[in-house]
């Protein structure tokens, strides 16, 4: 993913947007004014605790892969309550990290590694395009980032012996 810190990006008010989630379950904002409605994924801005302020939109295609950037929001408090809830539910997803407890299956397909597994928020199958996505930051903490950008941890000490095998196979 490459940018171009030179193109001019407008700044939005929030209230001049509406988001909301396609059947599909992608997101798309329709901005006042304009006639398209772009498919999007929001990244925060610096800083990033600062959470009520300057969250940056960008294109991106059915596939996730993301494209130019659309505008910013100047303040998360002015959306209306949907579009606000639809954000936070999509931050969440891509700020928060989920830590796995057991890994049931990790199978290779043509492109990727599918991974089965038991986490801190329920059962959960992802896909992971590359091994080295899958890295040691201490050695007791393995991280994996999914094509989606979702980031999983996992202290290989606390798994069970069939889940350890299959981590070792790929870290």
């Amino acid at each position: 993913m490459s940018f171009n810190a030179f193109i001019p990006v407008k700044e939005l008010n929030a209230q001049k947007l509406s988001i909301y989630r396609e059947t599909s379950g992608n997101l798309k904002v329709k901005i006042e004014g304009e006639t398209e409605e772009y498919l999007f994924k929001p990244i925060k801005c610096f800083p990033l605790t600062d959470t009520e302020h300057y969250l940056s939109l960008f294109k991106k295609t059915v596939e996730g892969e993301i494209k130019e950037e659309i505008a910013i929001i100047d303040d998360f408090n002015k959306l209306d309550e949907n579009s606000r809830k639809l954000l936070d539910e999509e931050l969440d997803k891509s700020y928060s990290i989920t830590c796995i407890k057991r890994i049931f299956s990790v199978e290779q397909t043509k492109n990727t590694t599918k991974w089965r597994v038991d986490t801190d928020r329920g059962e959960q199958t992802f896909e992971v395009r590359h091994q080295s996505e899958i890295y040691m930051i201490q050695p007791s903490l393995v991280v994996i980032e999914d094509v989606q950008g979702n980031v999983f941890l996992v202290n290989p000490d606390q798994l069970d012996s069939k889940s350890r095998s299959l981590l070792e196979i790929y870290k």
